[in-house]
C-alpha cells in the first residue's frame, strides 16, 4: 500500500513538474469509447482509450466525470491494464520498464449505471496528460461522450389488427381475444394472414400467404414487445373436404386360388395356400371409387413358406385401408426330405439326466428326493425348420414311484425317435428329511457289502461313475454332497470286501 502510494506520488511529480519542461516531440490524444444508448437501471461501461499518433506512450493521467450524475452515475474506475492506477475518478498509468506502447490501447475501464431515464449525460475526461518514452509530454484536449438513457422498453405486444384475405374471423378481432377460427370453401387452397402491433416498436411474426390442406390448418402470429415479452395469436382455418374417403376394394382376386374367407370389402385379412409350381400370385384389386387408388406389392414366394401379400387403397382424401394374403406356398415334390430327428439337447429343471445327454442315446433316468414335487424339461431340435416334437408327462410327481416323459421327434420325412426319461421321486419316510433317510440307507448298504453299480445300468439309489480308480457319487439336489461322501465309504467296504 505504502509503495502504490509513493508511485502516486511520483508519478505526480513526473506529470506536473518534469513534464511540463519537456518539449512535444510525441502525439496523440485520450477519449472514451463505448456504446451510447442504454436502457434505465442498466449496467455498463466504458473504456478511457489512449492514442499515440507519433512516439510512444509511457504514462498517461487525467479525471473521468459525469455532467448528469443523476441520469447516469459513475460506479467505480477500473485499471484495465498492468501499470496502471486510480484514485476515485482519478486515473493514470505509467509504463515502469519503459517501453511505452504505440497506436491505440485500452487503458481504463469506467463502470456505470442509468439511475435515470429519457435523459443524457457526458461522461467528460479533463486535466488529460501524456508522457512519451523520448521524454516528450502533451496536455490532450478535455473531450466528452454522451450517454442516453433512454425511456423503460415498452411491454405493449397487443395488435391494433388481425386481418385474413379469404373468410372471416370468428369471434370478430379484439386485442385481448387470441383464439380465431375461419372457415374457407374447399376451392381455396392459401390464405393471407395480415396483422399490425399497436406499438410501433413491437415486431410481429406468423404473417403473409398460407398454404392450406383440406381440413383443419393452424398458424400462430406472435408479437414480441420492446421489452421481449411476447404474446400469440392463434387462427384455426378450416378448409372444406368434400373429397371422398372410400378406401375400400370392390373386389379382389386371384387365379389359381380362393381366399379364405371369401372376399368382402370389409374384411381386411386372407389366407391362401398355393401348390409349389406357383411362385408369384396373379392377382387383380378393383377399389369402390374410381377416385382411389390401389397399390400392391406382391413379393416372390417361398416354398413351405408363408409370405404376405399387401394391397393398399387410398382415397380421393389421402386416407389408406390396407389388405393382406397370407399366402402359404407347398412343398417342393422333388425335394429330398430331412430324416434328422434327434435332440441337440435335453435339461431338466431340478436334478441330473443319467447318463449324461447324448443325442445318439434314448433312454435317461433323475433321481429326486421327496421334497421336490415338480419337474420340467427343456430341449432343442437338431432339425429346428422341419422336425417336431410332440411330448407327455406329468409335471406333479408321484413319490416312491417311477415318472415318466417322452419326447417323440418326427423328422421332415415322417420318421420317429422316441427319447424316454424316468423319474424317482423318493418316498416320504413319516416325516424323516431324505438326508436322514440316505444315512439310514447308506448304512444298511455298507453292512450289506452292497456292490456299486458302475457299468452304467439302472441303479434306484444313485448312478455311480469310477473315473480313474475314484468313485464319484452323482446324487442331485440338497443330498448330492452328502451322498458322494458315503458312497466313498462304500467303496472302501467293497474294495476290502474283494480281498
Amino acid at each position: 500500500m505504502k509503495n502504490k502510494v509513493c508511485l502516486f506520488g511520483l508519478f505526480s511529480l513526473f506529470l506536473f513538474f518534469v513534464i511540463p519542461m519537456i518539449t512535444h516531440a510525441g502525439n496523440g490524444s485520450i477519449y472514451v469509447s463505448g456504446n451510447a444508448k442504454y436502457y434505465p437501471n442498466k449496467t455498463f461501461s466504458v473504456d478511457i482509450v489512449a492514442n499515440a499518433s507519433a512516439g510512444n506512450i509511457m504514462g498517461i493521467g487525467g479525471v473521468v466525470t459525469s455532467s448528469n450524475p443523476s441520469c447516469v452515475e459513475i460506479q467505480s474506475v477500473n485499471n484495465v491494464i498492468f501499470g496502471s492506477f486510480n484514485n476515485a475518478s482519478k486515473f493514470g498509468y505509467l509504463d515502469t520498464n519503459g517501453n511505452g506502447f504505440a497506436g491505440t490501447q485500452s487503458i481504463v475501464r469506467v463502470n456505470l449505471k442509468s439511475v435515470g431515464q429519457s435523459c443524457s449525460a457526458n461522461i467528460s475526461l479533463s486535466q488529460l496528460t501524456l508522457s512519451f518514452t523520448d521524454g516528450t509530454n502533451l496536455k490532450p484536449s478535455n473531450n466528452a461522450k454522451t450517454i442516453n438513457v433512454l425511456a423503460p422498453p415498452s411491454d405493449n405486444n397487443n395488435l391494433s389488427s388481425l386481418t385474413v384475405n379469404n373468410g372471416s374471423l370468428n369471434p370478430g378481432f379484439s386485442f385481448d381475444k387470441t383464439s380465431y377460427t375461419v372457415s374457407v370453401d374447399e376451392k381455396v387452397s392459401s390464405i393471407v394472414i395480415g396483422a399490425t402491433a399497436q406499438d410501433r416498436n413491437a415486431s410481429v411474426s406468423g404473417v403473409g400467404q398460407k398454404n392450406l390442406n383440406f381440413g383443419d390448418n393452424n398458424f400462430s402470429i406472435v408479437v414480441k414487445a420492446e421489452s421481449g415479452a411476447t404474446k400469440t395469436y392463434n387462427i384455426n382455418v378450416n378448409r372444406k373436404d368434400n373429397r371422398s374417403n372410400d378406401n375400400k376394394l370392390k373386389s379382389l382376386t386371384v387365379n389359381g386360388g380362393s381366399l379364405s374367407p371369401e372376399f368382402s370389402s370389409g374384411t381386411n385379412n386372407y389366407n391362401l395356400s398355393v401348390p409349389f409350381e406357383i411362385t408369384k400370385l396373379d392377382l387383380s384389386a378393383v377399389a369402390n371409387d374410381s377416385k382411389a387408388t390401389v397399390s400392391i406389392n406382391n413379393p416372390d414366394l417361398i416354398a413351405e413358406k408363408t409370405t404376405n401379400v399387401i394391397i393398399n387403397v387410398k382415397a380421393e382424401n389421402g386416407s389408406v385401408n390396407t389388405y393382406t394374403i397370407k399366402v402359404s406356398r407347398g412343398k417342393d415334390p422333388n425335394k429330398v426330405l430331412s430324416t434328422d430327428n434327434k435332440l441337440l439337447s435335453l435339461i431338466p429343471s431340478v436334478g441330473m439326466l443319467s447318463p449324461i445327454f447324448d443325442s445318439n442315446k434314448n433312454n435317461y433316468y433323475v433321481y429326486l428326493p421327496y421334497e421336490i414335487d415338480k419337474i420340467s424339461f427343456g430341449y432343442d431340435l437338431s432339425e429346428k425348420e422341419y422336425a417336431t416334437i410332440r411330448t407327455t408327462g406329468e409335471e406333479e410327481l408321484v413319490p416312491d414311484s417311477d415318472n415318466y416323459f417322452s419326447f417323440v421327434v418326427t423328422a421332415e420325412d415322417g420318421s420317429e425317435n422316441t427319447y424316454t426319461v424316468t423319474v424317482n421321486r423318493a418316498k416320504n419316510h413319516d416325516g424323516e428329511s431324505s438326508e436322514d433317510v440316505m444315512k439310514k440307507i447308506a448304512a444298511a448298504e455298507s453292512s450289506k457289502n452292497a456292490k456299486c453299480d458302475i457299468d452304467g445300468k439302472k441303479s434306484k439309489s444313485n448312478i455311480a461313475l469310477i473315473i480313474g480308480g475314484i468313485v464319484i457319487i452323482v446324487a442331485l439336489g440338497a443330498l448330492s454332497t452328502y451322498l458322494f461322501l458315503q458312497n466313498q465309504k462304500l467303496n472302501g467296504v467293497k474294495n476290502k470286501s474283494k480281498k
